[in-house]
């Protein structure tokens, strides 16, 4: 299967403001994705249509080029957030120092 095009994109504006993925787990649909992120396995980059009605979710929309079509970063509603998630959500909502 050939990589997503979407991901790549992804990999590469994040490196535009030095940051990296810590990919902790694959899924062929972005249906399973938003499975593992609800399951607790990690955050995603969704697009909005697929999360909006997803209460379980917290979603926040991500400043920055468009891509394919409009994406947010999506972590699951009932867990607190860790160090590194909270200091990822003001630079991805383009409030960060940077």
């Amino acid at each position: 299967m050939p990589p997503c095009e979407a991901h790549q994109q992804t990999i590469g504006l994040l490196a535009c403001d030095r940051l990296t993925l810590n990919l902790v787990a694959k899924a062929e649909s972005k249906g399973l994705v938003m499975a593992l992120v609800l399951a607790g396995v990690g955050i995603s980059f969704l697009p909005d249509g697929l999360v909006e009605d997803e209460a379980g979710l917290c979603t926040l929309p991500v400043s920055g080029p468009r891509m394919f079509r409009r994406i947010g970063l999506c972590y699951p509603a009932h867990q607190t957030l860790n160090p590194a998630l909270r200091a990822l959500i003001p630079e991805l909502a383009g409030q960060g120092a940077s």
